[in-house]
Formats: structure tokens, C-alpha cells, sequence
């Protein structure tokens, strides 16, 4: 089972560097628009680390109102929530938890709210901007590049959204983003 976890992060690590490298060339034409349920891919995020990080025992909470979905490439959103999840459980002590929320602001559009957290040590305030930055990490004693809250804040802010850091009543981390001007509906996806 572990050579099985091992080959399917390496082929998410070749898929991302593709995916990056696409980006990179054409950013315009490499979107592909449609809303996308967040509870599977989320989920299935957290199983894959779960079994990466199996050595933790980590607790990880998924709390997501119905329905809450991102209208954009999916890719994006996994690269966004991949980052986050694996920093939330590189960093935990013990517990990881996501909350989202999709607030309907017309008929037509929302703003979708999720939230990464953890019960490990919170970030400085005056580390939280710094962090941002390409290269730069808050925790030299794990390993990293310091590269992956850079792509997600650039692809957050692809589309209109936000990031924020803050603590968590968890104790550690707590990573908010939120997606304006979301196209809504209620119906099932197909």
C-alpha cells in the first residue's frame, strides 16, 4: 500500500508541474469554467493525505454546507486545497479541519467560503504576509519550498478571491479564502 501512496503522489506531482507549466504559457486559455462539488474533492484530498501523513493519526474534520461549489477549473481548486490540506496536516499536532459555506447574494451569484485550520502552533502576525511571498516559509524544520501558499494565493486572486491568515480556535493555522461573484444554482451537477 505505501508504494501505491508513493506512485500516486509522484503522478500528482507530475500533474501539477504539467498543469503549472500550462498555466505558465497560456494563464487565458487554460481555464476550463464549470461549477464543481466541493465535498467529493475535498474529501478525496484528505484521504490521500491521511494515508501520506498516516504515521500523525490525524483527526481531520470536514465540514461542508449543501451545496457548496466552485464555479472555475478544477484543477485549480485542487491545487489550491492540495497546498492547504498538506500544510493544515504537515503542521498539526493532531486535528485538521475544512469548513466551507456558499452564501447566496442574488439569484444568480454567491460567495463561497472555505476555511483550512489546524490544532498545530498558529502563524505570527507577523509572519502571516511574509509567508506569501515565493520561497519564504514560516517552519524551516520540515521540508518544502516555500512555493506552494504562493501558487494558491496567485490562483485564488485569479479569481477575484482572497486569502487571509488567522488563528484558529484550534490553536495552530487557520487559512481563510473566499470566492466572490460565484455563478449559483441549487440543482444537481450531472
Amino acid at each position: 500500500e505505501s508504494l501505491s501512496t508513493i506512485n500516486e503522489q509522484i503522478n500528482r506531482m507530475d500533474q501539477l508541474v504539467s498543469y503549472q507549466l500550462q498555466r505558465a504559457v497560456s494563464p487565458e486559455t487554460s481555464l476550463i469554467s464549470r461549477p464543481i462539488d466541493l465535498e467529493p474533492l475535498a474529501l478525496k484530498l484528505i484521504r490521500s493525505l491521511e494515508k501520506v501523513y498516516l504515521d500523525k493519526k490525524v483527526t481531520a474534520q470536514l465540514e461542508i454546507g449543501a451545496p457548496c461549489r466552485f464555479v472555475g477549473d478544477e484543477r485549480d481548486l485542487m491545487e489550491v486545497l492540495g497546498n492547504l490540506l498538506d500544510n493544515a496536516f504537515k503542521f498539526c499536532r493532531s486535528t485538521v479541519r475544512l469548513k466551507a459555506t456558499q452564501v447566496v447574494s442574488t439569484t444568480e451569484n454567491s460567495q463561497l467560503s472555505i476555511c483550512v485550520e489546524n490544532d498545530g502552533a498558529p502563524i505570527p502576525a507577523t509572519e502571516q504576509a511574509r509567508i506569501l511571498h515565493r520561497g519564504a516559509r514560516a517552519d524551516t524544520s520540515q521540508p518544502g519550498q516555500g512555493i506552494g501558499l504562493t501558487v494558491a494565493l496567485e490562483i485564488i486572486t485569479s479569481y477575484q478571491g482572497k486569502l487571509s491568515i488567522d488563528q484558529s480556535d484550534l490553536g495552530g493555522a487557520l487559512f481563510h479564502i473566499e470566492f466572490p461573484n460565484q455563478p449559483f444554482s441549487s440543482s444537481p451537477l450531472r
